[in-house]
C-alpha cells in the first residue's frame, strides 16, 4: 500500500467530522443535562482557539449564555466531586448516611 497525501477535501471533511462530534457532545450533555468532561472541554476549546474562531459583538447574548451554561456545568462537577468525597469519607469512618 503506498502512502498518499490527502486530499484538501478529505481535510475538509475531517475537520467538519470533528467539529460535527464536539458540537453533538455538547448538545447531548445539555439536552441530558449532565456535565461535560474536562478532556471534551478542553477539545473544545483547542478546536475553537486553533481555529479562531470568534464570536461576532452582535451574538454576544449567546455568549453570555455559553459562559453561564460552562460555569454551570464546572459547579456541577465540583458539587459532584466533593459529595462523593464525602460519602467515601463517611465510609471510611464507618458512618452511614442516616446516621450523619
Amino acid at each position: 500500500m503506498t502512502k498518499r497525501a490527502s486530499t484538501k477535501e478529505e481535510l475538509e471533511h475531517l475537520h467538519f467530522q470533528i467539529g460535527r462530534y464536539l458540537n453533538n457532545q455538547f448538545e447531548e450533555a445539555h439536552d441530558k443535562e449532565y456535565p461535560l468532561d474536562g478532556a471534551t472541554l478542553g477539545h473544545a476549546i483547542a478546536f475553537v482557539t486553533k481555529n479562531n474562531i470568534t464570536i461576532d459583538p452582535a451574538d454576544r447574548g449567546q455568549l453570555t449564555d455559553l459562559r453561564k451554561n460552562l460555569a454551570a456545568e464546572a459547579a456541577a462537577r465540583e458539587a459532584a466531586k466533593r459529595e462523593q468525597s464525602r460519602k467515601e469519607l463517611l465510609a471510611a469512618c464507618g458512618v452511614t448516611e442516616d446516621e450523619e
